[in-house]
């Protein structure tokens, strides 16, 4: 079994196991869930606002 695992672990491509032709089982590499700071660590302080993202609205809809 530990082959088998080894086998699919290094191309990183799921396998799907059948039993008489029927999928059944999806063997897939583990990977981690990565922290939302992390996958946009690289973007840290090149965000550039140039007005309020959420200014008010009452003199648009002033009807409501």
């Amino acid at each position: 079994m530990l082959e088998i695992m080894r086998t699919i672990e290094a191309p990183g491509e799921e396998v799907v196991i059948t039993d008489r032709g029927r999928p059944c089982i999806v063997v897939r590499p583990y990977s981690r869930k990565r922290d939302v700071r992390e996958v946009f660590s690289d973007l840290t302080g090149k965000l550039v606002l140039h007005e309020d993202p959420h200014p008010p609205t009452l003199d648009e809809w002033s009807d409501a």
